[in-house]
């Protein structure tokens, strides 16, 4: 009898303690949101999202609910001040690193922007990247503000306001599950004053241990500012002591020629030719190179053995998110793209004239999305230019490899897309991830608008192509830009 009653006292407490883990434990759980249909095999998109709530945990949410244009304004919490703070110069660089917060090695800061698409005051968005390991690690809390008296010079004259960050920090889409992810930390501002300095904090008016943010749009922007750009584009971090001299200024120089105004590269590692292109370009004030230095482990080649990368792709992400801030009220359209990827207009000739036809569909769209279809570059070259001596002695992708599989891709799936800037927040490799309330996507007709991609799959047996000459109709002018900046490059 007393052995009975003892097992039966161990199973009750047993279930108990069953109960309270559940309860206490896995409760954050609760809020994990079932992910949508899978995809299929070769699919590059995640299709759920994560949000780090207040308490630290971490919340699963649909792509559709994220991206459901729900509430986008923060809401706003108390302020206070940190008078001990020493203020920063008010000449703060934008010095392009990763700034270590508290330094635990969990998260590092990069750039920070005033949204003055969000709330009355605006917020500020900072990007960062962070550890994204455990359900209830401590994020940073506490947002640093400074500004500067206007009736002062000295930097003596500035403050910082002390927000504590509502809600937590926002994860960026697609981190492949992997150790490090992007953030935005965002902060609703206590005034429509602008500040010039920002740093992320664990504790109260703890001094910013990596150093301090510039904000890097300080000048108010009313709707009546016209963007200087028509089409800006936004390039993957080039790494791998990229050094691709001929890739590199077709792939410029072709964007040009079908619209494109700017180019906004993140430079990882590069090698000394494509640096020397880039110089000559940001003279021309064509290109803006930003640093990414990123302080975690990255893709290595070739391959060590037993060596674990920790941020996708060289921080991708966190490098478009960064990008399309750095063309807010800059740019009307923010084309995201790859070097060896073009968006082309099968009716039309440029970006522009295909821009007019899409807008004439709908014009209160967030992006267009264009289906990707591969031209492989194991397959031979276009029978037509084997005595085109220009043409081969660049190697053109765009002309030469005309053979292209008999397959376009389905939407999401490797496409690429124009974001129109000012109706965007998030940002993915693929499409948009989170605009503004009332503004769709829209699927570009294949026989309007095409993304080619140039790419060796290592298969030269498979013959299942057909031939797709679209590029040729570029040819000429092409050739001659091509040849103006191989001349001035000679001469540097």
């Amino acid at each position: 009898m007393r052995v009975r009653i003892k097992r039966m006292l161990i199973c009750a407490l047993t279930l108990y303690l069953a109960g309270v883990y559940y309860f206490f434990i896995l409760s954050a759980d609760r809020s994990k949101l079932s992910v949508g249909p899978g995809n299929e095999a070769g699919d590059d998109l995640d299709t759920e999202m994560r949000h780090v709530a207040a308490d630290g945990n971490i919340v699963y949410m649909k792509r559709k609910e994220f991206t459901g244009e729900s509430a986008t304004q923060p809401r706003r919490t108390a302020y206070e001040l940190c008078p001990q703070l020493l203020p920063p110069p008010f000449n703060t660089a934008d010095r392009q690193v990763f700034l270590p917060v508290g330094g635990q090695g969990l998260f590092y800061t990069f750039s920070a922007y005033v949204d003055d698409r969000l709330g009355k005051n605006g917020v500020l968005i900072i990007l960062s990247i962070g550890d994204s390991r455990g359900k209830m690690m401590k994020f940073p809390r506490y947002c640093q503000v400074w500004y500067r008296d206007e009736n002062e010079e000295a930097p003596v004259a500035a403050t910082a306001t002390l927000n504590v960050l509502p809600g937590g920090p926002e994860i960026l889409p697609e981190d492949k599950g992997l150790r490090y992810t992007g953030y935005t930390f965002n902060c609703p501002l206590p005034s429509q004053k602008r500040p010039y300095a920002v740093s992320l904090a664990y504790n109260k008016c703890d001094g910013p241990s990596g150093g301090v943010l510039k904000v890097l749009n300080t000048k108010s922007w009313p709707n009546t500012v016209k963007p200087r750009y028509r089409f800006a584009v936004c390039v993957t971090p080039l790494h791998l002591h990229y050094d691709n001299l001929n890739q590199f200024i077709e792939m410029v120089e072709m964007n040009r020629e079908l619209g494109a105004e700017h180019f906004t590269f993140y430079n990882y590692s590069i090698g000394p030719r494509v640096t020397k292109a880039l110089k000559h370009y940001i003279k021309e004030g064509v290109v803006d190179l930003i640093q990414w230095p990123v302080p975690v482990k990255v893709n290595v080649w070739p391959p060590i053995e037993g060596y674990k990368e920790e941020l996708y792709y060289f921080g991708q992400i966190p490098a478009l998110n960064d990008c399309l801030h750095r063309y807010l009220h800059k740019a009307n359209v923010t084309v995201m793209t790859d070097m060896d990827e073009f968006i082309v207009p099968r009716v039309d000739r440029t970006w522009r004239d295909l821009f007019e036809r899409l807008g004439a569909m709908d014009e209160k769209v967030r992006a267009y999305v264009f289906k990707n279809t591969f031209f492989r570059t194991e397959w031979p070259n276009d029978e037509s230019l084997l005595k085109n001596k220009s043409v081969n002695e660049f190697n053109l992708l765009t002309q030469l490899k005309t053979k292209r599989e008999n397959y376009v891709s389905r939407p999401h799936t490797r496409s690429k897309y124009f974001a129109i800037t000012e109706r965007v927040r998030i940002v993915g490799i693929h499409f948009v991830w989170k605009g503004f309330p009332g503004y769709p996507e829209r699927i570009v007709p294949e026989e309007v608008g095409l993304l080619h991609h140039y790419r060796n799959w290592e298969d030269p047996t498979d013959k299942n192509w057909i031939v797709d000459r679209t590029m040729h109709k570029y040819s000429d002018k092409l050739l001659l830009r091509l040849n103006n900046i191989h001349r001035l490059l000679k001469q540097l």
